[in-house]
Formats: structure tokens, C-alpha cells, sequence
């Protein structure tokens, strides 16, 4: 699979889930080290990554025009709506969201 995926400038990792597991997701602390995991293995090597999951969509063209008046060089976090209403959401989340 490595073979075919860097063909088209794809790379990919496995991470086992948490044994034993640390809360009711057993794949929670993936999830968490995805983007960190990534940044490890391609370096400086982008400006922005799009973590989704296994059943999100992305529409390349629009998140392009969405970035473009973002400074790559500054930590955004652009999430959906459904996070405004997350406690888990930072009070920049919300000021981002309300500037949009």
C-alpha cells in the first residue's frame, strides 16, 4: 500500500487503539495524534492540513478559497458550526466564527 500510495504523493501510518482503553472511544487518542503524527512524518513540507474523518467530505476548491486569506504561519483552527455550540469549543473558535 505504500508502494501505491506514494505513486500520488500519499503517505499513511497505522496507530494501534489504546489498550487498555482510556475512555469510551478505544481510537480517541488516534484521532488526537493524527494531525501531530502527520507533522512528524512530512515536516515543513505544507501549509495547511485537513483532518476529517472517515465520513467527511472535503471540497478542495472551496477550503482553497477559505485559506487563502489565512496566514499559514499562524495556528487557525477552522471547524464547522456544530463545534460553536461545544463546550469544548475555545473562545477563539467563536471570535474566528463571528469575524466569517
Amino acid at each position: 500500500m505504500k508502494a501505491e500510495g506514494a505513486q500520488n504523493n500519499e503517505t499513511w501510518a497505522y496507530y494501534p487503539d489504546d489498550t487498555p482503553a482510556r475512555s469510551f472511544y478505544r481510537g480517541d487518542s488516534r484521532a488526537a495524534l493524527a494531525p501531530f503524527l502527520a507533522h512528524k512524518e512530512l515536516g515543513d513540507t505544507y501549509k495547511w492540513m485537513l483532518y476529517g474523518d472517515d465520513d467527511t467530505q472535503f471540497f478542495l476548491d472551496g477550503a482553497l478559497r477559505l485559506a487563502k486569506d489565512f496566514d499559514p504561519d499562524l495556528p487557525w483552527f477552522i471547524t464547522g458550526n456544530a463545534a460553536l455550540a461545544s463546550p469544548n469549543c475555545m473562545p477563539s473558535c467563536r471570535q474566528l466564527y463571528s469575524a466569517l
